[in-house]
């Protein structure tokens, strides 16, 4: 589940406020009532009723991706973490988000089951990721249902996304993960179309410009190995191998 948040996580405040880079950031505060009831409203109910995409299809990638050096990307209560038992294979585990309170539930849940001790860092995914000199480079990234919640259209929060995370990634990295499509896309129900409406007028979700073949042609510019296919109304995506060569930045 801004810039780095999940869905129901976070109720903006009225204001927000421009980057230096133009692009708008969400100013939120958690629930920890919803950040503790996420397994069971957002991972089981939500996903697989609404939007029609099983939590197993996340916890299978998961198990498959996840390597040693790991970048979890919105984190929420870290339910895809601890289901798919994968973060216990990883040698370092950091959590991102743009808010503390997300970072601390998610890092003290991990720790109650059983993983050891995680980074934690506090910023926009949009941004460029801090890099620590002596850090080792993420050799996997996850950003599961975070860029539906990531103010601004696919074809530039994903680029920026992707253009901030460049020098954090090893270079055979995967980055997977999945997000919610635009209104009109084809994968909706009635329901879930409706639904995704509510979603984007009350500022939640920022997902009207989020199309399937926005997903596929950004990940192509920044990666060599792509696969993106549509579950309900999700993209679930899985990038390799990330091009050194940087893409024109989009402005629109």
């Amino acid at each position: 589940g801004r810039s780095s948040t999940r869905l129901i996580f976070f109720i903006p405040f009225a204001g927000t406020r421009m980057s230096s880079n133009s692009l708008w950031h969400t100013r939120s505060v958690t629930l920890p009532l919803v950040l503790r009831g996420y397994d069971v409203v957002v991972a089981n109910m939500v996903s697989p009723f609404l939007w029609r995409c099983p939590a197993s299809t996340h916890v299978e990638q998961y198990k498959r991706l996840l390597r040693s050096e790991h970048l979890e990307i919105g984190p929420g209560s870290a339910y895809y973490l601890i289901e798919s038992g994968a973060a216990r294979l990883a040698r370092r585990v950091t959590l991102l988000d743009l808010a503390e309170e997300p970072l601390a539930y998610a890092k003290a849940r991990l720790r109650a089951n059983g993983y050891g001790d995680c980074a934690t860092v506090a910023c926009d995914v949009t941004e460029p990721f801090p890099v620590a000199p002596e850090s080792e480079p993420f050799d996997s990234v996850a950003a599961n249902h975070v860029l539906h919640c990531v103010p601004g259209p696919m074809a530039r929060k994903l680029d920026l996304a992707l253009d901030g995370l460049r020098d954090a990634l090893a270079d055979d990295a995967v980055f997977f993960g999945s997000t919610v499509l635009q209104e009109s896309d084809k994968g909706h129900s009635p329901a879930s179309r409706r639904f995704v409406r509510w979603l984007n007028d009350r500022g939640i979700f920022y997902n009207d410009r989020d199309s399937f073949d926005a997903v596929e042609t950004i990940l192509r510019d920044h990666f060599s190995h792509v696969s993106v296919r549509r579950v309900g109304a999700e993209a679930v995506f899985e990038a390799a191998s990330p091009k050194k060569k940087r893409k024109p930045r989009r402005t629109h």
